[in-house]
């Protein structure tokens, strides 16, 4: 009888008969993926798809990270003023998001 490993052995390996470990299960909702509603975009989030475009223009290959990077250092240095127009789009998409998904609750994992 053979351990229970999940090393798999090539079937050349295996006495005739043996089919090894079985496979690992996947989750029950795989196949059933319930589609949750996203998270309403705060101020940052919504920022940074305005920046981002112009970003990844200016500075071709640029990686998804470095663009985080220069966006919050962009972000840090803007003036109350930018910050606080992000804050009112954010707490309209907000309140667009609660007519949407009025059951929505925020569940961290």
């Amino acid at each position: 009888m053979l351990p229970d490993t999940d090393v798999r052995l090539p079937s050349f390996a295996l006495p005739c008969g043996v089919a090894g470990p079985p496979p690992k299960a996947t989750s029950s909702n795989a196949k059933t993926k319930i589609k949750k509603p996203p998270r309403p975009p705060n101020a940052f989030i919504l920022y940074r798809r305005a920046k981002q475009p112009g970003i990844v223009a200016r500075h071709q290959g640029i990686t998804n990270n470095e663009v985080s990077k220069e966006i919050g250092r962009m972000w840090h240095e803007e003036p109350a003023e930018v910050r606080q127009k992000f804050q009112k789009m954010a707490d309209a998409a907000k309140q667009e998001h609660m007519k949407k998904y009025p059951e929505y609750r925020y569940r961290p994992r």
